[in-house]
């Protein structure tokens, strides 16, 4: 079974001490957002998000899975008592704490996501590892459709003893777009997200339940059991 370190790097093509080197791919220049301060931000933020964590004695690891403007995030805060005390780790909301993309926002959305989507991915699989080392209870918010994905599932459950189960937000492709037509350029203070996400994740989603259903607990959730803005 790979390590935890090498199905990250399988899914993201960097090491979290690779991230002057995301900068570079992203052309983001040291007039724009200073590598050294970056890099401080960035630790920093991990820091603060684990600071109130505790080690369990039975881990849980609770994935949020669907495609974009599914509801994830909606449903969480519909589960806020059951999660409680749980670290989240959501890469959209990790994002969103970037102060690099807070200034490309007040521009343009679509250039501040381009812009900071990997680093923000590099930041929260960071974390992920560093929770994981912890043995804190997480949530975690992801579409779950990297095909490396249950690789990582496995190494969570396997090296790290966690219990995990999937909540699986059915959406159909058109709901979704009707959402984001409606909804990308003001859901959470402007964040954008590309429309043409929707039918890639959908598709790659239905393929990825097959085998998960087949290793993992998997909660199908339906729209009328929350409230998805």
């Amino acid at each position: 079974m790979l390590s935890i370190n090498q199905v990250v790097y399988s899914i993201t093509g960097y090491q979290f001490n690779d991230i002057a080197r995301v900068f570079e791919h992203l052309d983001i220049s040291e007039q724009d957002w200073p590598y050294r301060q970056a890099e401080a931000e960035i630790e920093a933020l991990i820091c603060a998000k684990l600071q109130t964590q505790h080690k369990q004695k039975t881990p849980m690891f609770e994935v949020v899975s669907g495609i974009p403007f599914s509801g994830k995030s909606s449903f969480i805060q519909s589960k806020k008592g059951d999660f409680l005390g749980y670290l989240l780790i959501s890469f959209d909301a990790l994002m969103k704490e970037l102060s690099y993309y807070q200034n490309l926002l007040q521009v343009d959305s679509e250039l501040a996501f381009h812009k900071c989507e990997l680093v923000a991915r590099v930041l929260g699989y960071e974390l992920l590892q560093r929770a994981l080392e912890m043995k804190c209870n997480i949530v975690f918010e992801h579409s779950s459709t990297p095909k490396q994905h249950l690789e990582l599932y496995k190494v969570i459950v396997n090296q790290y003893g966690y219990e995990l189960r999937i909540h699986y937000i059915q959406c159909s492709s058109q709901l979704a777009k009707q959402r984001a037509e409606r909804q990308n350029s003001l859901r959470d203070g402007g964040r954008y997200t590309p429309i043409k996400y929707i039918d890639e994740r959908f598709n790659a989603l239905q393929n990825m339940m097959i085998r998960y259903k087949k290793h993992f607990v998997v909660n199908e959730v339906e729209q009328s059991e929350f409230a998805p803005r």
